[in-house]
């Protein structure tokens, strides 16, 4: 018996995509079958590919149409009870399917299961833990953005057929508005908190694709709000949630090479909730410094120095805007010095952090840090 379908569309990457499909064969379960969709490569992936004597593995190749049509593609041959989908840069650790199983097993109801992953770049060779779980009905945290990545997750096949395929009109973000139609159907979302993927962030020229990434999200926020099964309990969430999406694009715009590309649509996030400068204010920078966090391929303050550089003019955003993030990198870096043994770095963050936002004098747990960083070889054992 077939329990998962995995598919890994891949395009020219055969090298990376035989690791991803080894990847797969390492799982500690092994009821599952591998399908390659080839979407037009013309470098030697089917050779690769064909070098795997294992019979749970199928190729198929296609014109190049996309990952959307490409995981369709998929999709419709699978056999499994569960879809697995893994882009073919990107690996499953070995207890991906046997930790998601046992997961599924105790949520008759689920219908997507997730997990955390490993995020790793071509630039920063160390892994970080990544990724967060939500709740089981997840629909307001989607509307503000992905929550969870595609090379984690396994979706029921039953349900893959009752809400319909990937749209192929996208060329990114496919999967998001895939689960935005998931989370409609009311069905479960389960989250195993170990982490089951590594997840290649590839270093590419982000500017070239902001605006297909600004109207492709635009597409499927208008695309989720028309829905007839759209909840009529988030309506409210509507502006919000189009700002939310204008601030992804703004992140991406500024690790670029072009950062005045920011510009436009971190003001057109203000323009739809002029809140994010009032009560919404945390959600803003928390947000925010987030979206820079995750997509940065160096270090972040890399691009902070570019948004500090490439603000809009808005009377009320540069000022805080700028001690806030800042404030909010090296409150990180100090807590991330206390988990690498470094008490000095704790200390002279935990001090530009402060210097930073003045606020934090009032977070106890900065100020706790601090002082203990004092205490050297004893900083370790009783800052935990």
């Amino acid at each position: 018996m077939t329990e998962i379908s995995v598919i890994i569309p891949t395009y020219n990457r055969a090298q990376l995509t035989a690791t991803a499909v080894q990847s797969v064969l390492d799982q500690t379960y092994d009821e599952f079958e591998v399908i390659v969709i080839d979407d037009g490569s013309t470098d030697n992936t089917e050779e690769t590919i064909a070098k795997f004597t294992d019979p749970r593995i199928v190729y198929i190749k296609q014109e190049n149409a996309g990952v959307a049509a490409a995981c369709n593609t998929g999709i419709a041959r699978a056999k499994g009870t569960w879809i697995s989908f893994l882009d073919s840069d990107d690996q499953y650790l070995p207890r991906k399917f046997e930790v998601q199983l046992a997961a599924a097993a105790n949520e008759p109801d689920a219908g997507v299961v997730y997990g955390r992953y490993y995020g790793t770049t071509t630039i920063r060779e160390e892994k970080t833990i990544t990724g967060r779980c939500f709740g089981t009905y997840p629909l307001a945290d989607l509307l503000i953005g992905p929550i969870f990545h595609k090379s984690t997750t396994m979706m029921r096949r039953d349900l893959l057929e009752e809400v319909g395929y990937f749209d192929p009109q996208f060329w990114v973000g496919e999967e998001w508005e895939l689960n935005l139609r998931m989370a409609m159907t009311r069905c479960k979302f389960i989250c195993v908190y170990e982490p089951v993927s590594v997840i290649q962030i590839q270093e590419v020229s982000l500017s070239r694709d902001i605006h297909k990434h600004e109207s492709n999200g635009r597409i499927a926020l208008d695309k989720t709000f028309s829905n007839p099964n759209f909840p009529k309990e988030f309506e409210y969430m509507k502006s919000f949630a189009y700002a939310a999406h204008q601030l992804r694009v703004a992140a991406s715009a500024y690790i670029s090479d072009e950062p005045e590309l920011g510009k436009a649509p971190l003001s057109r996030a203000l323009e739809k909730e002029p809140a994010l400068l009032g009560e919404k204010r945390d959600f803003l920078i928390t947000k925010f410094f987030n979206y820079v966090q995750g997509v940065s391929l160096e270090d972040p303050s890399v691009t902070l120095q570019k948004i500090s550089q490439h603000l809009p003019n808005h009377p009320q955003l540069k000022s805080f805007l700028i001690r806030e993030l800042w404030g909010r990198y090296h409150l990180n870096k100090a807590f991330n010095a206390v988990r690498e043994r470094q008490p000095k770095d704790c200390r002279q963050h935990a001090i530009k952090a402060i210097s930073h936002n003045p606020s934090y004098l009032k977070n106890r747990g900065l100020l706790s840090i601090f002082f203990r960083s004092f205490l050297g070889s004893r900083f370790l054992s009783l800052a935990h």
